[in-house]
């Protein structure tokens, strides 16, 4: 194979990108180092959210003669791909879970708050598990917010 035909297997699809660094070393061997580009991480991520990012975006960095370099870019470009797409999977997971949790969050509030007002008491509820309720819907807003 040749170099662009195993890079090409790192940027599959339109506006991928990623960064290609190669430098001399001793003894008549290079040193290459392939970062894929994504992007900065999003203003307020979840930590789940920059962890994913930071696999992602983890360079691929091959040392050695130049035919030993091209064989190991030969094998090591199709799992950088597998890494990459594994990240989009999973950080569509979970943008689709804090919406959910957003939902869901909204959702309770709403009938809550219209009961709340019918009855004209502003009372605690009535038992901890309702407590719990309240206070799982809380901390889905709150994760919700950080996407």
């Amino acid at each position: 194979m040749t170099f662009f035909t195993d890079i090409s297997k790192a940027i599959t699809s339109e506006g991928k990108r990623i960064h290609v660094e190669i430098s001399g070393v001793a003894g008549g061997q290079i040193r290459v180092v392939i970062t894929p580009e994504l992007g900065a991480v999003p203003e307020k991520a979840s930590p789940d959210v920059v962890r994913v990012y930071g696999l992602m975006a983890r360079p691929m960095i091959v040392t050695g003669d130049p035919q030993e370099v091209e064989a190991a870019l030969a094998t090591k470009m199709q799992g950088m791909r597998h890494v990459i797409d594994a990240g989009e999977d999973t950080l569509l997971a979970l943008a689709e879970i804090a919406k959910n949790a957003t939902e869901k969050a909204a959702s309770a509030k709403a009938p809550a708050a219209t009961e709340a007002k019918d009855s004209g008491a502003d009372e605690m509820p009535a038992s901890e598990d309702a407590a719990q309720d309240d206070d799982t819907s809380a901390d889905a807003t709150d994760i919700a917010k950080e996407f």
